[in-house]
């Protein structure tokens, strides 16, 4: 049996706005623990500290700046497994003077 020839194929982000508000919705509803007991870091997570995060995630990020600035980069999605893209790897070009790629694996649903 011959083996696919592996496909590369440029890609950009392109993530819905429905898919950002409903992050966003959900960091907002988040139902916070109690903070570990003990020193902060010590057993996990600083709670303050994530709820800063999620907060500005949720209230500050701007992901299309982010979004403009991955794209700019030249992403590629990589059969890498000859799987008909079912186990997709990101690539880029490096931009350290070296030639080849960086790769990402990817989780796909």
């Amino acid at each position: 049996m011959q083996s696919k020839p592996m496909r590369i194929v440029p890609f950009m982000i392109r993530v819905s706005d429905e898919v950002l508000s409903d992050l966003g919705m959900r960091i907002r509803n988040t139902r916070w623990p109690n903070q570990a007991p003990g020193a902060a870091w010590a057993q996990g997570t600083d709670l303050e500290y994530l709820k800063r995060l999620l907060s500005y995630w949720a209230n500050g990020f701007d992901w299309r700046a982010q979004e403009r600035q991955l794209n700019c980069v030249g992403a590629y999605r990589v059969d890498a497994a000859h799987t008909d893209g079912h186990e997709p790897v990101a690539a880029r070009s490096r931009n350290d003077g070296r030639a080849g790629f960086e790769m990402s694996a990817i989780a796909s649903t």
